[in-house]
């Protein structure tokens, strides 16, 4: 064993010693005592209301955050901002999961989470979800049927552009040149959409918030909306999504 006392002080404190100093009140409490214990806490969070998430939808679906499209390309962003609103605010799914999404994970109104896109050394690449967790969620038949309908334009679009749009990933989510979605520019057209929509100091996690917490609302076991959000703890959706 390790002579414990050349790990600080070359005379070691006598722990009787301590007792009596400490009972002479010459010292305030032991020091083991000064540190509470790390635990998790619940955040004050403030969570979108429906009409609110109501109102972001309307906004992202009309375009109403920025100009009159004028070409092909532009309603093609328009109509691609949406989807990505809707899957959000209808899936709880991260952001990273949305843009890392492709079209051989979709099954109807099932989804197979199983990439994430980030940045790595100023490249995005697709990895595994946060917590390496795998999951399918089910998602609702209308936006099902919204997805199946988008994978339609995209692919007209891909057709028609031919050359120039180029989905080697085969996401579900691109550019208007086939790329994946730059996570730093579509942070700048939601604050665009949420400030048209009359709304400040929120993000796209926001919706994933909202998600959790109607579902908890609802009455959704924790259990099961942990599963859906891809968490591997059933503690986190009661400390981060009830209100």
């Amino acid at each position: 064993m390790k002579d414990l006392s050349l790990l600080g002080s070359q005379n070691p404190i006598n722990t009787q010693d301590l007792g009596a100093r400490v009972k002479n009140e010459s010292i305030a409490r032991k020091p083991i005592k000064q540190k509470d214990s790390p635990r998790m806490t619940k955040k004050n969070i403030r969570f979108l209301k429906e009409e609110e998430v109501e109102r972001i939808l309307a906004v992202a679906k009309s375009g109403a955050y920025g100009h009159e499209p004028t070409d092909d390309s532009e309603v093609f962003l328009i109509y691609r901002n949406y989807m990505i609103i809707l899957l959000a605010v209808t899936s709880g799914m991260r952001q990273g999961e949305i843009f890392g999404l492709t079209w051989l994970c979709i099954n109807g109104t099932q989804i197979e989470v199983k990439h994430s896109l980030k940045y790595l050394q100023h490249t995005q690449v697709l990895t595994a979800p946060k917590n390496g967790l795998t999951r399918t969620i089910e998602i609702p038949v209308a936006v099902a049927k919204a997805m199946e309908a988008w994978q339609e334009y995209q692919t007209d679009y891909a057709a028609r552009y031919k050359g120039l749009y180029q989905n080697h990933l085969n996401l579900v989510f691109t550019n208007v040149q086939g790329e994946a979605v730059n996570w730093h520019g579509f942070r700048s057209i939601f604050r665009s959409m949420i400030a048209a929509a009359g709304l400040d100091n929120f993000s796209l996690h926001d919706l994933r918030l909202y998600w959790g917490n109607a579902a908890l609302s609802k009455g959704v076991p924790a259990k099961a909306v942990a599963k859906h959000l891809g968490h591997n703890n059933i503690n986190i959706p009661l400390l981060i999504y009830t209100h």
